[in-house]
């Protein structure tokens, strides 16, 4: 990011550090022009610098998102966090120990759960809103999104995820229950859905009804749900 003239700041989303300087300079232009409590003047403002990837990360949010600073930030600031992946440094006790592999490292990350479409398109946060145990909601609104923690295993095994507690250490974990659906249809002759869920609160039905050691994250910390059957449907 260039900031040695107006007209040159330029945001690529490549790393925490690009974004904080970047989300401080948009403030301190937006104060010097007296439109700090301005979101949608500061949100065009800060538009204009995306390039690269952060260009086409910010073409497919919906406009509500795009014309509103007070949305377009944090939902920013949870994109580098999920994006940008930092290994701590490695002491190595003696010359002759050799260095553990990057992914051996236990390393727990808290953040949101994003849900995106098939198209890759950003469709919500999971929201912190709990119905019966389930967490039925989305919502655009990083503030109001379920606030999680997961450690990812060293191998690729499936793992659980838990609620982040800022009461407690003991956390309860995130699981996957299917819902009967009674409004509408999403697929034609579907007659359940798969919602997440508090694994605490929720109880199984059948042997299979809910998981919670379910989820994956790949190379470009995508998440997703690897849940099959027993009869492995």
């Amino acid at each position: 990011m260039a900031d040695s003239n107006p007209d040159e700041l330029v945001f690529r989303g490549s790393s925490p550090e690009e974004c904080e300087t970047f989300v401080s300079t948009i403030r301190k232009r937006a104060l010097a022009e007296k439109k700090h409590r301005d979101d949608e003047w500061i949100a065009y403002l800060a538009s204009s610098c995306f390039v690269g990837d952060a260009f086409y990360w910010y073409e497919d949010l919906d406009k509500e998102i795009q014309d509103d600073w007070s949305r377009l930030r944090p939902a920013l600031v949870a994109r580098i966090a999920v994006s940008q992946v930092s290994v701590p440094p490695i002491t190595i006790p003696t010359p002759a120990a050799a260095p553990p592999a990057p992914n051996s490292i236990p390393m727990t990350r808290k953040g949101r759960l994003k849900v995106l479409g098939l198209n890759g398109r950003f469709r919500g946060y999971v929201a912190a809103r709990i119905e019966d145990g389930k967490y039925r909601s989305l919502t655009d609104t990083a503030e109001l999104a379920l606030s999680v923690l997961l450690t990812p295993p060293a191998s690729d095994n499936a793992f659980e995820i838990k609620v982040a507690s800022e009461v407690s250490t003991a956390s309860d974990a995130v699981g996957i229950t299917w819902s009967s659906l009674t409004d509408t249809q999403w697929v034609k002759n579907t007659a359940f859905i798969a919602v997440c869920c508090s694994w605490s609160t929720v109880k199984s039905t059948t042997t299979w009804a809910v998981e919670r050691d379910i989820w994956k994250l790949s190379d470009d910390s995508e998440l997703s749900v690897q849940y099959p059957k027993p009869s492995g449907g």
